[in-house]
């Protein structure tokens, strides 16, 4: 019994990805707008998981880029409350809490749509924020069923 439970625990060790190598998540579409990925586990599976958290490379990218301030206070004040983001997918049924919440992955005919939780439809069109970042969350922890879409 000892045997099936070290093995067990290998195989969660072995799910997640070290922060090294995991990347970033983004959470808005201007420069900077990202933080590292510090956990990935069960990706393209129905217990997908991403935790994200800005560091100090990130912050230092967000003030530089977006805020235009290269300064260590503006890197200082936002890591005083850094960004932690946390986002799962059940990818065997299309379904995933994302930055901006609940969303729901549908091929259709012409692509694909994403449902938002109270039955809307998000159409990519421009001024629709949430829609590459969703996109891109999604490829995250579902790559397999995302690979010929362009978000």
């Amino acid at each position: 019994m000892k045997t099936g439970a070290v093995a067990a625990s290998l195989l969660v060790l072995s799910a997640a990805t070290s922060p090294a190598s995991a990347g970033t998540l983004g959470w808005g579409e201007k420069a900077g707008e990202e933080s590292t990925i510090i956990l990935k586990s069960g990706i393209d599976t129905s217990q997908a998981i991403i935790k994200a958290k800005q560091n100090r490379e990130d912050a230092d990218s967000y003030c530089k880029n977006y805020l235009e301030d290269g300064s260590s206070e503006c890197i200082d004040k936002i890591l005083s409350d850094p960004r932690e983001d946390t986002v799962t997918a059940d990818c065997v049924a299309g379904k995933f809490y994302g930055i901006y919440g609940y969303r729901q992955f549908l091929e259709t005919e012409n692509g694909y749509v994403f449902v938002r939780e109270d039955g809307t439809i998000e159409e990519n069109m421009p001024g629709v924020a949430e829609y590459p970042i969703d996109g891109e969350t999604f490829r995250a922890l579902c790559p397999s069923r995302v690979k010929k879409f362009n978000f």
